[in-house]
């Protein structure tokens, strides 16, 4: 200033840049009104100053001072997302999770770190002495035994363990018993199989690539080879030692058949061109032929050796002369008996 004091009680003086009124004291002068411009926390002109930050530099903004006072108006009691918590009249308010350090003891709460009671269900006890007592509904006592039993597993061939592979994936068994999925490298056993390395056992022998028929129903492959051949040489043909075997027209031819008994069908004919011996009763029907055909030797000789009771012989030449087996001594022909 220029001048260090008014000389009368209100004195207006000039400045190079600050117009000013002052009240005469003895000690001081008071400004009333400037023009300047004020910088700081404070900005703007006399008549139109903006609180800019509060707390100088580094303090807070005026965007920041408004957000926060919107904040504090909106704070509520209620359990409201990024809003201040608000005491209501009792003083309490709602949240969801608060995270503290509690100094005290709260009547309830949904996790703390120490605990008075005692647990019930699965986990019993205290919190210092808990003890599982089920697991899954499983009592502790038979988990306990799993886990033992499965801790026992191995790949040996052991009785009654849990099987477990060992570091190549394998394990030993005795039998076991599955739908096999494609094909196993060897098998002791198989249902099935396109090859095997062991031999056969029973009624056919060998290996695969050599297999034998021992036995067929407890019959040697031996006689079953001679049964075969005997029965391929079968002939109509009157051949010694071989099986009859009759021709197209089922007729076989023999030298001596030996029968207990003979029993023709109506309308049947049996021709006989050599010895025969009847231990039994010729049964003849109605239309039934018996023909004893090139009577060799003696006059009946050939009908002679036909052993049968009250037999009838007919001369085929004259069919009147009937006869009887004592009386055919004069037949030299063909011998028909019972016919009619």
């Amino acid at each position: 200033m220029h001048t260090n004091r008014c000389k009368k009680k209100h004195i207006l003086l000039m400045s190079t840049s600050l117009l000013f009124s002052c009240y005469v004291s003895q000690t001081a002068y008071a400004v009333v009104n400037f023009t300047g411009t004020l910088a700081g926390d404070v900005t703007g002109h006399q008549k139109s100053t903006v609180v800019s930050t509060v707390g100088g530099a580094g303090g807070v903004t005026q965007a920041q001072i408004l957000s926060g006072v919107r904040a504090a108006n909106a704070a509520t009691n209620v359990n409201t997302a990024s809003t201040i918590v608000k005491r209501d009249a009792s003083r309490n308010f709602s949240a969801n999770v608060i995270t503290a350090n509690l100094a005290g003891n709260a009547t309830s709460a949904t996790t703390a770190t120490n605990f008075s009671g005692s647990l019930g269900g699965d986990v019993t006890g205290t919190q210092g002495v808990t003890a599982v007592s089920t697991v899954g509904g499983k009592s502790a006592a038979n988990i306990a035994s799993a886990v033992n039993t499965v801790s026992a597993a191995t790949s040996a061939n052991t009785a009654s363990t849990i099987v477990k592979r060992d570091a190549s994936k394998n394990f030993s068994a005795n039998v076991i018993t599955a739908n096999l999925a494609g094909n196993a490298t060897t098998a002791t056993t198989a249902t099935t199989a396109t090859s095997f390395s062991g031999s056969l056992v029973g009624d056919v022998t060998g290996t695969q690539g050599a297999t034998a028929v021992s036995t067929v129903g407890g019959k040697s492959a031996a006689n079953i080879a001679s049964a075969v051949n005997t029965v391929s040489a079968a002939t109509d043909a009157n051949t010694v030692n071989t099986i009859v075997k009759r021709d197209s027209s089922s007729n076989f031819v023999a030298n001596i058949v030996t029968v207990n008994g003979l029993d023709l069908n109506n309308t049947s004919t049996l021709i006989i061109n050599g010895p025969v011996q009847l231990n039994g009763g010729v049964s003849l029907g109605l239309g039934d032929r018996l023909y004893v055909d090139e009577i060799v030797g003696a006059s009946g000789y050939l009908i002679d050796t036909v052993v049968v009771n009250n037999l009838v012989a007919v001369n085929t030449s004259s069919p009147s002369d009937r006869r009887l087996k004592t009386d055919i001594s004069d037949l030299d022909n063909d011998l028909c008996l019972f016919c009619h």
